[in-house]
């Protein structure tokens, strides 16, 4: 059985609405693009935007996305849940980590034993393996390391004009599960 890799910011977390929270920001999202301290519009070095994000309870309260429990509950349906781990990019806030595990085990206590922290998500890529990402780079560096990957529309990247993440997921995935199967029965032969 293929392995899934699901992504947390962006995709299950709604690490963006509660970054605009944080800061009380009442403007929407720029359309397309993914540097979230240039859609802020804050003048400051990353160093000092993430260090302002410190403290784990930031990230142990973040919300859900509005999609993300049906995102996830679609990938559940195709996949079983052992075949499923949680990925997530550390941040410069040494609390970042701990504040992550905090959410996992409090919204998704299934995955508080099934989840990989670190930004090289290429390193998990092989031929059974599927991304579903709300980066575009993510997506491209797992696809170029050997894997499948699925990138989840959001406003940050180039899918933000699609409708349905859960539709997109859902097909995607699918057909993804689908492919490696035919794979799978090709060298099997």
């Amino acid at each position: 059985m293929p392995k899934v890799l699901l992504d947390m910011d962006g995709v299950l977390v709604d690490f963006v609405g509660g970054v605009w929270k944080h800061w009380g920001f009442t403007h929407e999202y720029p359309k397309g693009d993914y540097d979230i301290i240039k859609a802020t519009g804050l003048l400051m070095s990353p160093e000092q935007f993430w260090g302002n994000l410190s403290g784990d309870d930031f990230w142990a309260n973040l919300e859900w996305m509005p999609d993300g429990k049906e995102i996830l509950a679609a990938i559940e349906s195709l996949v079983p849940q052992k075949d499923i781990c949680l990925l997530t990019s550390p941040i410069l806030a040494p609390e970042c980590s701990s504040g992550k595990h905090r959410w996992i085990t409090h919204n998704a206590p299934a995955y508080k034993r099934q989840f990989l922290i670190g930004s090289a998500k290429e390193f998990c890529a092989g031929p059974d393996r599927i991304l579903i990402d709300d980066s575009q780079s993510n997506c491209e560096k797992f696809v170029d390391a050997g894997g499948k990957a699925i990138l989840v529309p959001r406003p940050w990247n180039p899918k933000w004009e699609t409708k349905s993440a859960v539709r997109i997921v859902t097909e995607d995935l699918a057909h993804a599960l689908q492919g490696t199967e035919d794979e799978q029965k090709s060298t099997d032969h």
